[in-house]
Formats: C-alpha cells, structure tokens, sequence
C-alpha cells in the first residue's frame, strides 16, 4: 500500500510541473521519470486508500489532463498501478485522456458494487467539486450512478493532506538552503 501511495504522490507532483508546462512546448519528447517517496508522505496518503481492498470498490482519480506532452503520465500511472496488482483503481481526467467514458468502460469490466471518487490534484477546486462531485448530468458522480453504482466522493485535495504540506515545506527548505549555497 505504501508503494502505491508513494506512485500516487511522485506522479502527482509530476503532473503539477507538467501543467505547468507551456502548450506550445517544441519538445518533441518527453521524459518522465517516477521517483518513490518515502517517510511521511506514503503515511499520510495511505488513510485515504484504506477502504479500497474489499474487492467490490473501485478507486477513480481524476487528474485535471493537458494537451502538453506531459499528458502522457495519467497513462504511465495506470500502468504502474495494474502492473503493480492495484487493479481496482483507475486514473482519468477532466480535460484530456484517459477520459471519464475510458474510465467508465475500465470500471465496467470488473464486478464493482461501489466507486470512490478522489481528485488527483492538490487542490480539491472547480473540477473537483463541480466536474467530480457536482450533481450535473455530465459529472463523473452522475455517471456512475446513472451506470448503476454507488458512487462515494472524496472532494479533498492531496494538499490537505499533512504529508504532503510536509512534503512541500521540506522542498521550499532544500531550495532555500541551495539558493544560500550558491
């Protein structure tokens, strides 16, 4: 469970760089490179998982997606998780692909009674309560019970999570002190 807490954390974090990557990058490859975390960060990820191993639930990310190249993660990231024996968690996005129909059918081929809905950003915000959580039509949570499941969002962003806020302030201290070295 830790490794796959740690998988979530270090592509999540990815993904934030990604994002933030210009859209018409020139680069015609991209190299993405996941790193395993350790120490606090796995701790505190792993509550939010501990319902996951009945066998009837699903664990649905949705990570915001991007045109960039960096794109190409949220497939990386399903792969390392199905290839890691995690199968009953997916990984979509609001705008870009895996897509929530590509979710949706994944899902689909299990036996699932229930999904639990998480946001794979660090803010729960505008996708995560609306485009996840909301009661639109189009809302992943509409879709899914509408496919017949029981459908349990979790709107809370990885930055709410102590591991993670330690995580940051442990990168904004390694920046200051490498700033100061030079």
């Amino acid at each position: 469970m830790k490794k796959l807490v740690s998988m979530l954390l270090a592509l999540t974090l990815a993904l934030i760089m990604g994002c933030a990557q210009a859209e018409d990058s020139t680069s015609e490859t991209t190299a993405v490179r996941i790193g395993a975390l350790k120490g606090p960060t796995s701790m505190g990820m792993a509550q939010m998982l501990k319902d996951a191993a009945d066998g009837k639930t699903a664990i649905c990310f949705m990570g915001h997606g991007t045109t960039a190249d960096s794109n190409s993660v949220y497939s990386k990231m399903q792969t390392l998780l199905t290839d890691k024996g995690f199968n009953d968690y997916y990984v979509g996005t609001v705008e870009a692909t895996p897509s929530l129909d590509d979710v949706l059918a994944a899902v689909q081929k299990g036996s699932y009674e229930k999904v639990i809905l998480r946001p794979l950003m660090i803010v729960a915000g505008d996708h995560a309560n609306n485009d996840m959580a909301g009661d639109e039509d189009d809302s992943w949570k509409s879709t899914f019970e509408k496919a017949g499941y029981t459908v349990d969002c979790q709107v809370e962003g990885l930055g709410q999570l102590e591991a993670i806020q330690q995580l940051f302030v442990e990168h904004a201290k390694a920046a200051v002190a490498s700033a100061e070295a030079e």
